[in-house]
């Protein structure tokens, strides 16, 4: 039987009972229904831990804790995918999911020349925390410890502050460039860039370039952002990270 997995926010020690909150409590109780004394794994900020439901109530639901907390089923490398804001946010609900399920451990989206216009108006704040909530299911069901961060979206010309903290950058572009110099060899933090619908004007390319952004062209067929977000984080995990000795 699979092992449902519940989030706290704090790391109780062995033998320590602890009320999870309304939100999970629910979710334990409405959503999976689970039973007193079925065996759960409870995602804290320190890692996973395994536990008993020790009561269950209309009110609450109290677990004890079992273990000691390990990490679980994150990335071997560090990924922050800098996603161009899609011109509906459907598409970015996919692109949040499916990239933490590939391992990502940051998102930041931003706003570019050819970005949807209702963006540069829509408040932007609740959109984004219905994306927080769609990352942590994501963590919830692919078996990882961590919630990934979930920034923006941005501004373009305020996404290069991130960039330089990455030790390389991949440009994922629909045109075939040069580029001056190779890539880092076995980098460990990476950052991948993937546009909008619309792509990267003339000017935006070159200026990525200059911080040394390593432009990759994907051939034969021009890939939806939503798909380009997906193919990118395959081929950078199958290059460096977790799927690197897969065949």
């Amino acid at each position: 039987m699979q092992i449902r997995r519940l989030f706290v926010e704090t790391t109780p020690l062995p033998s320590e009972t602890i009320q999870l909150n309304p939100s999970e409590h629910h979710y334990a109780t409405r959503v999976m229904r689970l039973k007193q004394g079925q065996v759960v794994e409870l995602i804290s900020p320190e890692g996973c831990m395994d536990a008993t439901l020790e009561s269950i109530s209309e009110e609450a639901t109290v677990v004890r804790i079992q273990s000691l907390p390990k990490i679980k089923n994150e990335p071997s490398v560090s990924i922050t995918l800098f996603q161009g804001m899609p011109d509906h946010l459907e598409k970015l609900e996919f692109i949040v999911q499916k990239s933490v399920e590939l391992g990502v451990n940051r998102i930041v989206t931003f706003t570019s020349r050819y970005t949807d216009a209702k963006y540069h108006k829509m408040n932007m704040s609740t959109k984004m925390e219905r994306m927080r909530k769609i990352a942590k299911e994501a963590v919830r069901q692919c078996g990882r410890t961590r919630i990934p961060q979930l920034e923006g979206p941005r501004k373009f010309l305020r996404i290069f502050d991130s960039l330089s903290s990455h030790e390389a950058a991949f440009l994922f572009f629909e045109k075939e460039m040069k580029n001056s110099q190779a890539p880092v060899q076995n980098p460990e933090n990476i950052a991948v860039i993937v546009g909008p619908e619309g792509g990267f004007s003339d000017d935006e390319v070159k200026t990525l370039i200059d911080k040394n952004c390593h432009a990759i062209h994907l051939p034969g067929r021009i890939l939806r952002t939503e798909t380009a977000a997906i193919a990118c984080l395959t081929l950078i995990q199958a290059k460096f990270g977790d799927f690197f000795d897969v065949f």
